[in-house]
């Protein structure tokens, strides 16, 4: 527990909000008991238990209620509901991503949730999918297993692209587009005209590529690495199924990098960004290694990196900047310029005009 030491007495103002009520037990064990043939774990049982999830520190976050059979050790079964009203849309979202994903991929890619039951009576955006045994890949991340976790990552997102289908540069603009005039919109009093110009020009340049399923949240936080090795992916609220290529590994590997530099604060993630994009260092040999292979499998153009590395944070910055907002109304230009993935961009964009000059 955090201790606080203060110099003097100082009269502290402090308003608090009861959370709501939890959803009762005994309805949702019924809801699970009613849909148990879904679940396709045999006969119903006589016992069952649960263990309460709440995840993140915002009170839109969702809560998790994994589901056991006793005395099994191994959860059947996770439920998502709405933290507070208000939240529930998120987690329709989820669902419906997830059905249409699966839909998509046809059970070709393991690791991906399948939602073994919606109840629309109980709360809304409630459902169950399923859960996956591991532990969070950056607990197991060091030195010597972090290229075969960047692999093994990148490898499961190139499977992931499978089912991509090839598309005109016209379509890729009107991807590219709204999330370009997002970023100018919110950022641009701190930008700079000449750097959001520059930037434009750079993704306009993108070549013909394939649309993506993109699962948009591919951090080392939301990848379950099991006993046997085999990745996991939860969260898949955000997830584009006709979005752009390589913005999930260019977010997953700059976070992989964070968290083997420690690096907590924006100032030290930017110095490990910058670290990683040198192929002469440790961790940008390996994701050069990553994105070579990425390329290659989706036969993407070397020189598509760039602007889709400065995709890759503008698209971020959308929900940072709802973050600020929420927290503060219209966020102060400080704000903004102390945000992380406008400094990511900044970043991209000084490492590549070093390295065209």
């Amino acid at each position: 527990m955090a201790r606080f030491r203060f110099s003097r007495t100082l009269p502290l103002c402090v308003i608090a909000r009861k959370p709501p009520e939890p959803p009762g037990v005994d309805g949702l064990m019924e809801i699970v008991r009613e849909n148990w043939p879904q679940l396709n774990a045999g006969p119903a049982p006589r016992e069952l238990s649960q263990l309460v999830l709440t995840l993140g520190a915002r009170s839109f976050n969702k809560v998790v209620i994994l589901i056991f059979e006793e005395p099994q050790a191994a959860p059947l079964v996770a439920v998502k509901l709405a933290r507070v009203p208000g939240s529930e849309a998120a987690l329709e979202r989820e669902a419906d991503n997830l059905e249409s994903v699966a839909r998509t991929l046809g059970g070709r890619l393991q690791g991906v949730p399948r939602v073994l039951f919606r109840a629309q009576g109980y709360g809304g955006g409630t459902f169950g999918e399923t859960a996956f045994q591991g532990v969070p890949l950056f607990t197991q991340l060091d030195r010597r297993n972090y290229r075969n976790l960047a692999l093994k990552a990148t490898e499961w997102l190139i499977a992931l692209a499978t089912a991509a289908r090839p598309v005109s540069s016209r379509c890729v603009g009107r991807l590219t587009e709204p999330v370009v005039a997002d970023f100018e919109r919110c950022y641009g009093v701190v930008a700079g005209r000449e750097l959001l110009a520059r930037a434009r020009d750079a993704i306009s340049r993108l070549h013909r590529m394939p649309l993506v399923v993109e699962q948009r949240d591919f951090s080392p936080w939301n990848i379950l690495v099991s006993g046997e090795g085999t990745l996991s992916v939860l969260d898949w609220e955000s997830a584009q199924l006709e979005g752009l290529p390589m913005l999930d590994l260019i977010y997953f590997l700059a976070y992989l990098a964070f968290f083997f530099d420690n690096a907590h604060s924006t100032e030290r993630r930017q110095r490990s960004y910058r670290i990683a994009s040198d192929r002469t260092s440790f961790t940008g040999a390996i994701h050069a290694e990553c994105y070579r292979r990425y390329a290659d499998a989706l036969k993407l153009h070397p020189a598509d990196l760039h602007p889709l590395r400065l995709l890759t944070w503008m698209v971020h910055s959308r929900s940072e900047y709802k973050e600020l907002t929420a927290d503060r109304g219209a966020p102060s230009e400080r704000s903004l310029r102390n945000s992380l993935f406008l400094n990511l961009w900044r970043e991209e964009m000084a490492i590549s005009n070093a390295l065209a000059e």
